[in-house]
């Protein structure tokens, strides 16, 4: 029931993962492929308001990772949560006074997840499933 802005797989085409960032807040949906003629609402969670910039959000085989800005102190995180909706991880950011969220990739072989704002800061984060 939202804007959405990106849609993504999960590495076992069971799932999709919607995101949109509307006047409503950030939302993300994932979906379950119960058939190829059907689509379910697993899950949804949204937050409390649009963010100035529109982080991405990337599906790997155990996490989705969902860049966020916070709607009191406009800082950001990194929000981890797995195929049934629990948040795992809120990673927040130490970044420069106005800076943004600009980019988060996770390498699944070295679970490391990185970080790049747009105050010229790369950070690096050892994501454990445990």
């Amino acid at each position: 029931p939202a804007h959405m802005e990106q849609v993504e797989t999960a590495p076992s085409n069971m799932h999709i993962v919607l995101y949109g960032n509307n006047s409503q807040g950030q939302n993300l949906s994932l979906f379950d492929v119960a058939s190829k003629k059907t689509l379910k609402v697993k899950w949804h969670v949204s937050g409390a308001r649009y963010v100035d910039f529109t982080p991405s959000v990337q599906v790997t085989k155990d996490f989705i990772l969902m860049g966020y800005e916070d709607s009191e102190t406009k800082h950001n995180h990194v929000l981890l949560f797995d195929f049934e909706g629990k948040l795992l991880a809120d990673i927040a950011l130490q970044t420069e006074e106005g800076a943004y969220l600009y980019s988060h990739s996770f390498a699944e072989e070295k679970a490391y997840l990185y970080i790049a704002t747009d105050d010229s800061t790369l950070s690096a984060f050892k994501i454990s499933k445990d």
